[in-house]
């Protein structure tokens, strides 16, 4: 993008809010409510996972580094960098909450090396998906350093087409499903290399759309960039109100991928209103809010005059209680971060 474009970071933090409302549902309702249910999270979390392979794309297009092996290492540790308090600080309220109930997992250790949650390892809850986006990004960034103009014409088109059709065949893009005979790959890595694979794909388009740009008259640009936006907002609104996840689900990697496509071409006409940095603090906690809010929903599950309440009130109260916890748990992240930083340059 030849300028930051805020939308999203709206989006990130739209989704995220999703995730929330998502759980939500689970921990509150699910068991007593069965005459309705909320299944919106699971599309969110695709959208996170797509728009981590964007930005992957976007990474080794702009940064052309002398070998590919300095490439691949320095992005994977930079990677590691940013994913590890995430995983560290989801897995310790876990541990909290299990120490609460005095019941302790200790065959999730796994998710200390990004395997929790995923491939039958045991993992706490949420964990699954930075697994997931490691081993996702880690196999993309192989292919972009080594392979890239075959994996971008390719690959990453042929690995999107067989997890779309793995996840189709074994229950679409159920987390719980197991998409491959024997058990070996979980639908949450499947789905973590799907939305990888679409997102790396989309910035590539973008970068071809965006050379061709002056061969297409203005008002067919903004015409098919109307199109595409309102598709997505369709999409979402389906999706929101959806009570049970077909085939149709996976529409949203397409809808998003066009989306990004529109936005990193900065020819947005109805998201253009959100384009505004007041959604960039947002962004920045939506991770630690994604990291924190299922065990918080627990906690306030054990409230009873919190479950008594209506239902928009206990999403309003999970809502506002994980962007808290995510504004506190980013804070300490950043002065941990700081500390440590001062503490290896002093030494």
């Amino acid at each position: 993008m030849k300028e930051k474009n805020h939308v999203i970071e709206f989006l990130r933090f739209f989704f995220t809010i999703g995730v929330v409302v998502g759980h939500a549902y689970c921990v509150f309702y699910q068991e007593n409510n069965p005459s309705y249910t909320i299944q919106f999270h699971t599309a969110c979390v695709d959208f996170f996972f797509i728009v981590s392979g964007f930005f992957t794309a976007k990474h080794f297009y702009k940064n052309e580094e002398s070998s590919n092996e300095k490439k691949f290492l320095k992005y994977n540790l930079s990677r590691i960098k940013r994913l590890y308090p995430l995983l560290v600080i989801g897995a310790l309220e876990g541990i909290v909450y299990d120490g609460i109930r005095l019941r302790f997992q200790s065959e999730a250790w796994p998710t200390f090396f990004f395997l929790g949650g995923i491939n039958k390892f045991a993992g706490w809850n949420v964990i699954w998906y930075i697994s997931a986006l490691f081993w996702g990004t880690l196999v993309a960034s192989a292919l972009l350093c080594w392979r890239k103009k075959l994996a971008v014409s390719l690959y990453f088109p042929l690995i999107a087409f067989f997890s779309l059709s793995i996840m189709n065949y074994w229950g679409c893009c159920n987390l719980f499903s197991v998409p491959l005979i024997g058990n070996f790959f979980s639908a949450g890595l499947v789905r973590g290399i799907c939305g990888v694979s679409f997102g790396i794909e989309a910035y590539y388009l973008s970068i071809f759309i965006g050379k061709n740009l002056d061969k297409f008259k203005n008002g067919a640009v903004a015409f098919l960039s109307i199109m595409f936006e309102i598709a997505f907002i369709i999409l979402v609104v389906y999706l929101a109100v959806k009570q049970n996840f077909n085939d149709k689900e996976f529409l949203i990697y397409f809808a998003t991928a066009a989306l990004l496509i529109v936005l990193n071409l900065n020819q947005q006409r109805i998201f253009n209103c959100l384009n505004r940095k007041i959604w960039d603090p947002f962004g920045k906690i939506s991770a630690m809010i994604y990291v924190t809010h299922f065990y918080l929903e627990r906690g306030l599950y054990k409230i009873s005059c919190i479950r008594d309440l209506p239902d928009i009130a206990v999403y309003a109260i999970c809502v506002i209680s994980a962007c808290v916890a995510g504004v506190m748990a980013y804070e300490a992240e950043k002065r941990a971060e700081a500390l440590l930083s001062k503490a290896i340059f002093n030494h």
